[in-house]
């Protein structure tokens, strides 16, 4: 039964009901040899399954080690520009006891403005009247301040808009000819603005690029690799500033543009 059991693919030979004594010795030792070859096929099986993932996995961590080798670089372009817009702001206040004799004063002193500029050769489509503000002095003042001065105050001027950039820096200059019109102005604020960066930027976005490109083949001679294709690229803003600042100032007819781009670049 002990065999049979252990067995039950095997069988014996019965004789008068049971087996001889040689002939369960013979099947006790094919019994243990196919065994014994099942085991050493499995072993070698499972050998080689591991052996085989781990070349696998090990060439998988081979290879995301090298893809995983970047360099990012950063290419830039600047160039300066002269505004191509202008506008000119001509301010001016007067006070009177009353609003309504605010009103001549207002009149007066905006036509005297508007003749200048026609005269200096300003469209009379480019000039435009500033909106007027009238402040009651008594309301921040004492009664007699207040009467000193006027009782109440216009604040407003004219504004001229132009592609004549030119022109603009010319009138700024010219405005204290207005003194001799009876016009004392407040203030004059000339504004300069470029507004054509469309034109510049794919010119600029290829330069910048090329000098990331060319950052990125330098350091890859120094390091003595291969430089490989672009992993990820991102463009910067490009920002409008004056010369030697970080910021705009709208009083400068010349402008820097600027962009930077970064650039990643796989090492092989």
């Amino acid at each position: 039964m002990f065999f049979k059991e252990f067995s039950p693919s095997l069988s014996f030979t019965l004789i008068n009901g049971a087996c001889t004594p040689e002939y369960a010795i013979v099947s006790f030792v094919s019994l243990v040899r196919k065994v014994t070859s099942m085991k050493l096929i499995h072993s070698v099986v499972l050998a080689l399954g591991i052996a085989i993932g781990g070349w696998f996995v090990g060439n998988g961590i081979i290879t995301f080690r090298k893809m995983d080798q970047v360099v990012e670089v950063r290419g830039l372009d600047e160039r300066i520009v002269t505004a191509n817009e202008a506008t000119l702001d001509l301010r001016f206040a007067v006070t009177a006891a009353t609003i309504k004799e605010l009103s001549p004063q207002v009149e007066a002193n905006q036509k005297a403005i508007e003749e200048f500029l026609v005269a200096q050769g300003v469209p009379v489509k480019s000039i435009q009247r500033v909106p007027v503000v009238i402040l009651d002095n008594a309301q921040n003042r004492t009664s007699y301040e207040a009467n000193q001065m006027g009782r109440y105050t216009a604040r407003t001027g004219v504004q001229i808009f132009t592609n004549e950039v030119a022109k603009v820096q010319d009138l700024s200059q010219k405005s204290d000819q207005l003194l001799a019109k009876g016009v004392i102005l407040e203030t004059v604020y000339p504004k300069y603005t470029f507004t054509d960066l469309n034109t510049l930027k794919p010119a600029m976005l290829v330069t910048a690029t090329k000098g990331a490109r060319e950052a990125a083949e330098s350091f890859a001679r120094d390091s003595g690799a291969k430089l490989g294709g672009i992993k990820s690229a991102s463009q910067g803003l490009f920002t409008i500033s004056a010369p030697g600042l970080d910021y705009d100032d709208a009083g400068t007819v010349q402008k820097r543009v600027r962009v930077v781009t970064r650039v990643s670049y796989y090492m092989e």
